[in-house]
């Protein structure tokens, strides 16, 4: 999923703009873009959800070693 928003500013205004199945669109043609298709609107703002969820904590994304 493609987010426009800015991560420092109102986590209300970011906004997913494109959302690619990357298994059947690895190049990630934009007449494949899923965002808009009511089928995935639940995992859209699911995954919309997560990432606010995790810019709001800071919590880490990848594996940190100490």
């Amino acid at each position: 999923m493609i987010i426009k928003g800015n991560p420092s500013a109102d986590m209300s205004k970011n906004k997913a703009i494109a959302l690619y199945d990357l298994n059947d669109n690895l190049n990630e043609i934009e007449s494949k873009n899923l965002v808009s298709n009511v089928k995935y609107s639940d995992k859209v703002k699911e995954m919309l959800a997560t990432y606010e969820g995790l810019r709001t904590t800071g919590a880490a994304t990848v594996k940190t070693t100490n």
